[in-house]
């Protein structure tokens, strides 16, 4: 079995490829808006690697979407049952309580309470 970290490099690449030829898009092209090395955009592309948090907010920005929601949206629908790893969700999307979005900090938080309520 993929463990969790692959499949959300698998996935986020996915979803990447999708963009960029939506936009009829190069890797180099966008690289050159992110201003990284092409071969950093082809790590991401192919599943070796994911990009920094402040690229992603770069990517989210250009192509006005929220890619993290978007690759647990995946991963969720291959999930069997549609059992989703609550830590993953957790720290890879935007999670709101109460009407009001959770920032990184307050999201650790819940992530370590539930991991000694868990144990």
């Amino acid at each position: 079995m993929i463990d969790e970290s692959k499949r959300i490099k698998i996935i986020f690449a996915e979803v990447l490829k999708q963009l960029l030829i939506s936009l009829i898009m190069s890797q180099k092209e966008l690289a050159a808006i992110l201003e990284v090395p092409p071969t950093t955009v082809n790590a991401w592309v192919t599943g070796r690697a994911l990009p920094r948090p402040e690229l992603i907010e770069k990517i989210n920005n250009y192509f006005k979407i929220d890619i993290r929601s978007e690759v647990n949206k995946r991963m969720a629908t291959q999930n069997k049952n549609n059992v989703v790893d609550l830590r993953t969700l957790l720290l890879a999307g935007n999670i709101v309580y109460g009407g009001r979005e959770l920032d990184e900090s307050t999201k650790n938080k819940i992530v370590k309470i539930l991991d000694v309520l868990i144990e």
